[in-house]
């Protein structure tokens, strides 16, 4: 890393502000037996600061599934007081013979579309009390949850709203569901969705959802934003989207792939996009206006003046494009990227290579790393200081006990895969 790189690199403690700590959250988490983690203690923590992972574990009971890349459990959506949304699959019920440890993933060639039919749950789940909560399914018979449409609205320390939006393509119809964790039940509501302009592609979602002030952005990462205000959520008034377009050059046919050339997050208190434009440059853009969607670029890197850098040299990997992990929610032009297994960042104001290390998210494997496995977030500072790595500690037993290269974990020992 060249001494410029060290000098402006972000120190840990960038991470730490006076409303909490950020972490970064593998989406997917660790799968493990339930005699592991029995009734009782519903998830585990694997505790890091940044840039280093948050990882989470889960019993099999809340994610029976096997896992490959087109069926996973995942973290749909986080909010405050350390809750977030967790979904998976329940199509697989008898419990597999030992060993205990079913953290395998599948990378064959085949794609694996059994899944298609099972039946799809959502956890409300409180990193406060290791709690893993089963949504009801809704009445209405045509939902079937979709990870990457699910926002969280944590309204207290006790109260969420778990709120899904889905658009009827072809039409101008959108459909939200609302859970309220007080009043235990779904409401369902039709809106007017927005078109986009002529010649643009059709907003179909499922790249995330984002809470940003007051409004929730349910985001494609081809064309645009759905934008809802949630105080009308909260006074009981008819919620109206707002559709926010991506600027015109970022426009896309399709969503395949994207996710590892683009990612749609807050920064410094602004809505940011970060893209990898035709496998040739990076742009950093912000979002200057909401109510009439004008976008300012405010960098843009050539990846042929990144590949010069000695810090990137100096991986010793070769000159292939990058994957977009996230932007530092606190300093706007640092961009982070994954190349094979590792985590670097970019200073797009100066083109400046900084820091690498590696990343240890296992699963996915690091050939699918990508903005749609990672997302930072703020946990309070009590509850960060309050959860050691002793939450792990059924985990850290069952591996002390397990045989050598028995134990998938990889961060507490080797790279183990076994089902």
């Amino acid at each position: 890393m060249s001494a410029a790189a060290q000098a402006t690199a972000p120190a840990s403690s960038d991470w730490t502000t006076e409303e909490g700590q950020w972490v970064l959250l593998v989406r997917m988490p660790h799968v493990v037996s339930d005699t592991v983690l029995p009734p009782g203690t519903d998830l585990s923590v694997e505790r890091e600061r940044p840039p280093r992972p948050f990882r989470l574990t889960v019993p099999r009971r809340v994610a029976p599934d096997p896992k490959d890349i087109y069926n996973h459990p995942y973290v749909s959506s986080v909010g405050d007081f350390g809750r977030f949304v967790l979904y998976a699959t329940h199509g697989t019920q008898a419990q597999p013979a030992p060993p205990v440890f079913v953290d395998d993933f599948d990378t064959g060639p085949d794609a694996r579309l059994d899944h298609k039919g099972f039946p799809r749950a959502l956890f409300l789940c409180d990193l406060n009390t290791r709690s893993a909560t089963r949504l009801p399914d809704p009445e209405r018979p045509i939902f079937r949850p979709d990870p990457g449409r699910v926002g969280l609205l944590a309204t207290s320390a006790t109260n969420s709203i778990i709120l899904h939006l889905e658009h009827l393509l072809g039409t101008n119809q959108a459909t939200l569901l609302c859970y309220i964790s007080d009043h235990g039940r779904w409401t369902v509501q039709d809106l007017y969705c927005p078109p986009g302009a002529p010649g643009q592609r059709e907003w179909r979602g499922g790249d995330g959802v984002i809470k940003y002030m007051d409004l929730m952005l349910w985001v494609d990462l081809a064309c645009g934003i759905l934008a809802l205000d949630t105080n009308g959520l909260l006074l009981q008034r008819r919620p109206e989207l707002r559709y926010v377009p991506l600027p015109d050059e970022c426009q896309s046919p399709g969503n395949n792939g994207l996710a590892r050339e683009r990612c749609l997050g807050v920064s410094e208190g602004v809505v940011r996009f970060l893209e990898i434009s035709n496998y040739e440059r990076i742009r950093l853009w912000t979002l200057v206006d909401m109510g009439t969607g004008d976008w300012t670029l405010d960098h843009q890197l050539d990846l042929e003046n990144l590949w010069d850098e000695d810090g990137f040299k100096a991986m010793g990997l070769p000159n292939d494009c990058p994957a977009v992990a996230f932007i530092h929610p606190e300093h706007a032009t640092m961009a982070y990227f994954f190349q094979e297994s590792r985590l670097f960042h970019v200073d797009m104001s100066t083109g400046k290579f900084m820091d690498v290390q590696y990343f240890m998210m296992d699963n996915p494997p690091a050939d699918y790393h990508s903005s749609r496995f990672v997302r930072p977030w703020k946990l309070p500072q009590s509850l960060f200081s309050g959860i050691v790595n002793l939450s792990n500690g059924p985990i850290r037993r069952a591996k002390d006990n397990a045989p050598p290269g028995g134990y998938p974990l990889e961060g507490l020992t080797g790279q183990t895969f076994i089902g």
